[in-house]
């Protein structure tokens, strides 16, 4: 089972329709975007280019048959892949060291 990058939320809200409906025990692939929602592709794009309401997405969500509400559900990530490449960004009075930077650079 596999959930592509194409299913992505941006709030957490009950009334988002799955993506997915699986069962206890299924193993499911989540494809995943970075924290920009991959809208940084070179050094030369600055946060500017980011829209803000696409950051940090989630891909999903799944419905699981049978669970109910104040059920817990186990989780096992059995693998993680990362991209060739990754985007970071350093922001003037952003992040744990903001106080510390003084231009903007990705």
């Amino acid at each position: 089972m596999r959930v592509s990058k194409n299913h992505v939320i941006y709030a957490m809200d009950k009334n988002n329709a799955p993506a997915l409906r699986a069962h206890s025990g299924d193993t499911i692939v989540f494809e995943t975007l970075d924290c920009f929602s991959c809208s940084l592709t070179s050094e030369d794009q600055g946060i500017d280019a980011v829209d803000f309401s696409k950051v940090n997405p989630a891909t999903g969500p799944v419905y699981i048959e049978g669970a109910k509400a104040g059920d817990t559900l186990k989780v096992s990530i059995k693998k993680i892949d990362v991209a060739d490449t990754g985007v970071s960004v350093a922001v003037p009075g952003l992040g744990r060291f903001g106080e510390k930077i003084k231009e903007s650079t990705t």
